[in-house]
């Protein structure tokens, strides 16, 4: 299979899942172009519908769709090289959050604090490689 039919091929076997929930969703896919978007918008939708309980996506500066920010089943959520951005009114809503791992990521300004307020149950977060990340402030994290 030629690597720029992958993303259909991906969306036709998530077609055929089945299953109500899902305990851990993976995604590394490092030649993003601008029309996969669609396709990564899509298994991203898929992971949130599916309820998922751990999340991992290496995304080459993806910016992440609107619907995943809004998933209060996810337990576990590494983001490595993708764009966290949160638009005026949009809201993070991880209530079930435990874990935050992010890696190779640069934030615009207040992201990191409208995060941790939509983690109410986050314990630990690890930053690695990030960049224009300043005044973590959050009483529930551990140390």
């Amino acid at each position: 299979m030629r690597r720029s039919h992958l993303p259909d091929a991906i969306d036709n076997i998530l077609r055929q899942y089945l299953g109500k929930k899902l305990e851990r969703f993976n995604v590394h896919y490092n030649l993003v172009e601008p029309h996969h978007k669609p396709n990564i918008d899509s298994w991203i939708s898929f992971a949130v519908d599916a309820q998922v309980e751990n999340l991992s996506l290496t995304l080459f500066k993806y910016v992440l769709s609107l619907n995943f920010y809004t998933n209060p089943f996810l337990c576990e959520l590494s983001l490595n090289d993708c764009l966290l951005t949160l638009e005026k009114g949009i809201f993070v809503n991880w209530n079930s959050l435990v874990q935050l791992h992010l890696r190779d990521m640069s934030f615009g300004v207040g992201v990191i604090r409208d995060v941790l307020k939509g983690t109410p149950k986050l314990h630990t977060m690890k930053l690695l490689s990030c960049t224009r990340v300043c005044n973590i402030i959050s009483e529930g994290l551990s140390t």
